[in-house]
């Protein structure tokens, strides 16, 4: 476990990748050990329950992870317990607006910059009951990464307001649904569609805030590094998986064909 946030910003460029579809909690675990810096935990399309993100978070830690964990929105049962587990930071999807953004700090976040419930001793103070509330609170409103998700046309047209609500640490580009709202969908080459995610990139850098993008092709992570980005999110560890697994077919039935 690291602090994500204050690396990023001593010049750290992490990357790390989507867990979202097997719910065991050595997956996380095994792409941290392989050298991935963090992972993203996705209950927006996945579907984990709060004991198998709390023992994926666990393990994280574990080996000097960090876990990040996308909410499926802004819900206040949801929001809170993750914050409990101990995860390291949030992503919002689907942000559009800067009251939505109030909101996610609000929900994420201790007095005074939020007003989530007071629990001492869980996991976002690593199981800690004693010392002095307030320190803890001041520590770990200050350590979680919080990312709002721009991934509607709205969303870009006000990414400066977004980024200017306090508690609010940066972005994170969502390119699928982004394309898709541009009516565009997976035309990750589209001049316009690149130039709609220099524009946040800038916005996010001219605000001192992180940039963090999801990419799934060498070429669109390399165009997010050129303009700025501090955090990359490669791939997710089904297609990971199923992209090892039909290169290892491929070489394998060459192998085979070698007479014995």
């Amino acid at each position: 476990m690291t602090d994500l946030k204050e690396n990023i910003h001593n010049g750290a460029k992490p990357v790390g990748t989507f867990v979202w579809e097997y719910s065991a909690p050595a997956v996380p675990m095994t792409l941290l050990q392989a050298g991935m810096d963090f992972v993203v935990l996705d209950n927006e399309h996945g579907h984990f329950s709060y004991e198998t993100l709390l023992c994926m978070i666990q393990l994280a830690h574990s080996c000097g992870g960090d876990a990040l964990v996308r909410a499926p929105g802004l819900t206040r049962e949801a929001v809170q317990r993750y914050c409990d587990l101990g995860c390291d930071g949030l992503v919002f999807p689907m942000i559009s607006t800067p009251q939505q953004a109030s909101e996610a700090v609000r929900l994420s976040h201790y007095p005074p910059l939020g007003e989530k419930g007071m629990a001492f001793g869980k996991g976002n103070m690593r199981y800690r009951a004693d010392g002095d509330g307030q320190s803890f609170i001041r520590q770990i409103n200050q350590r979680l990464l919080l990312l709002c998700q721009i991934e509607t046309v709205e969303g870009v047209a006000n990414v400066e307001k977004i980024l200017a609500v306090p508690g609010v640490d940066g972005v994170f580009i969502g390119p699928l649904d982004l394309s898709s709202a541009m009516n565009r969908l997976q035309q990750f080459e589209d001049a316009e569609f690149l130039e709609t995610v220099a524009r946040v990139m800038k916005a996010a850098k001219l605000a001192g805030k992180i940039v963090c993008s999801y990419a799934g092709d060498e070429k669109f992570a390399a165009f997010c590094r050129a303009h700025g980005c501090d955090m990359i999110v490669w791939k997710t560890e089904s297609s990971l998986l199923f992209e090892a697994a039909g290169q290892a077919k491929k070489m394998l039935t060459e192998v085979m064909r070698i007479p014995g």
